[in-house]
């Protein structure tokens, strides 16, 4: 399972289940990176707001704010987003936009 979550949440030994990706398609961590508290600060400097974790059914009793979601519930949300927004996002703003949508449509084909 994975989970998406804010990346003000990010708690030691997370795990990234996607690639953090910056708006020019750059790979900035790769998919299996074990995360610690501190990338809090350098996510937020990226201007990364959400990332998508490794998760199971234990860690979800332990916080409300992350909610979790197959894998294939997120890709189709992603998908169904990408074909609606024919933009590329310029700024963390933008970004953000793009991130609640993600989490609006997963919820409905979940």
């Amino acid at each position: 399972m994975a989970s998406i979550i804010s990346s003000e949440c990010i708690k030691d030994g997370m795990i990234l289940h996607d690639p953090v990706i910056n708006k020019n398609g750059q790979v900035l961590l790769g998919a299996g990176k074990v995360l610690s508290v501190s990338f809090q600060r350098i996510l937020k400097l990226w201007g990364i707001a959400t990332i998508v974790i490794e998760s199971d059914d234990q860690s979800n009793e332990s916080s409300k704010e992350k909610i979790t979601y197959s894998v294939e519930a997120i890709e189709l949300a992603k998908t169904i987003v990408e074909q609606k927004i024919k933009w590329k996002p310029y700024n963390t703003f933008e970004q953000e936009l793009i991130d609640i949508a993600i989490s609006i449509y997963v919820k409905e084909v979940a």
